[in-house]
C-alpha cells in the first residue's frame, strides 16, 4: 500500500510539473554573466512568460525603440526584492531621462500610468532566480509598448555582478537582442487596439509562493472568472489534501493494529 501511494504521488507530481512548465517559446539572452532565459506563450490578448537566471539577483527585460546604449523610451519589466521586504515585479518606463537620476527607469505609476504586469509566482532557491508574469499584449497605457507581430528589439540586464537583489546599476551586465514573440508555436492572433477580458488558456507556474498581483487594483479588466489554470490548481489542491488524508488514515489504522497485536 505504501509503495503504491508513493508511486502514485511521484507520477502525479511529474504530470503536474510537465503541465505547468509547458511554454511554447524559449530564447537564451546571452552576452551577460550569467546568461538569462526568457520563455513565453502568446494567447489572444496576453503574454504569459518566465524570466530566469542562475544567480540570486534582480532581473529585467524591456521592449525598446532604441539600442542597448539608449534606454530612453523603453518599457521595462523588472523583478526585484529580498526575503525581508518581499519580491515583486513592476512596470517601469524611462521617458527621455526624466527620472530622478536620468538613467534609472521610473515606475509607471509615478508617471501617471499603471502597473500592467502581474506576478503569478516566483522561485528564489539554490542560487537561482525565476519569476513568472502575465501582461496584456496591448495595455492602452501611454508608458507601455505593445507586443506585436514581427521582430522586437529587447533590452535585458541583471544585478548578478554586484550581488544586487534590488534595482541598481548593472555595469556591463546588459545587452540587447532581437526576439519574435509571435511564432507558429503560439495559438495567437494579432493584438487588437482594444483590451479583451478573455482569460489566457496557459496555466500559471508550478513554482513556489504565488504572489499577489500588483496590477489587480489598477487593471480595468479584473474579473472573478477563473482561468483553466486556476481551476486546475484548485483541483490539484483538493486531490492533494484527500491524498494526504487517506494516507493518514492508513497510517493510524496500521499503528492501531500493531498496538492490538502487542496487547495480545
Amino acid at each position: 500500500m505504501k509503495l503504491l501511494s508513493l508511486f502514485l504521488f511521484l507520477i502525479f507530481n511529474i504530470l503536474l510539473k510537465g503541465y505547468y512548465c509547458n511554454y511554447a517559446n524559449s530564447v537564451i539572452l546571452n552576452n551577460v554573466s550569467p546568461n538569462m532565459q526568457l520563455e513565453w506563450t502568446v494567447n489572444s490578448d496576453a503574454i504569459i512568460g518566465r524570466l530566469s537566471i542562475n544567480c540570486t539577483c534582480w532581473i529585467a527585460f524591456a521592449l525598446t525603440e532604441n539600442d542597448v546604449e539608449k534606454m530612453d523610451k523603453s518599457d521595462f519589466i523588472i523583478f526585484q526584492g529580498d526575503d525581508v521586504s518581499g519580491w515583486q515585479v513592476n512596470d517601469y518606463f524611462l521617458p527621455n531621462g526624466e527620472c530622478s537620476d536620468g538613467y534609472t527607469p521610473c515606475l509607471d505609476t509615478d508617471l501617471g500610468g499603471q502597473n500592467d504586469v502581474k506576478l503569478t509566482c516566483y522561485e528564489i532557491s539554490n542560487g537561482r532566480t525565476s519569476f513568472e508574469f502575465e501582461r496584456k499584449l496591448v495595455t492602452n497605457d501611454i508608458n507601455d509598448h505593445p507586443f506585436e507581430q514581427g521582430a522586437h528589439l529587447i533590452l535585458y540586464a541583471n544585478g548578478c555582478a554586484y550581488n544586487q537583489t534590488k534595482l541598481d546599476y548593472h555595469g556591463d551586465n546588459r545587452n540587447s537582442q532581437i526576439v519574435t514573440f509571435f511564432t507558429d508555436n503560439d495559438q495567437s492572433i494579432s493584438p487588437s487596439t482594444t483590451s479583451s477580458s478573455a482569460s489566457p488558456s496557459v496555466s500559471k507556474s508550478h513554482l513556489i509562493s504565488p504572489s499577489p498581483s500588483n496590477s489587480d487594483s489598477n487593471s480595468s479588466d479584473s474579473s472573478q472568472d477563473f482561468s483553466f489554470g486556476e481551476i486546475f490548481s484548485i483541483i490539484v489542491g483538493g486531490v492533494t489534501v484527500i491524498f494526504i488524508f487517506i494516507n493518514l488514515i492508513v497510517f493510524f489504522i496500521t499503528i492501531n493494529k500493531r498496538g492490538n497485536y502487542t496487547t495480545l
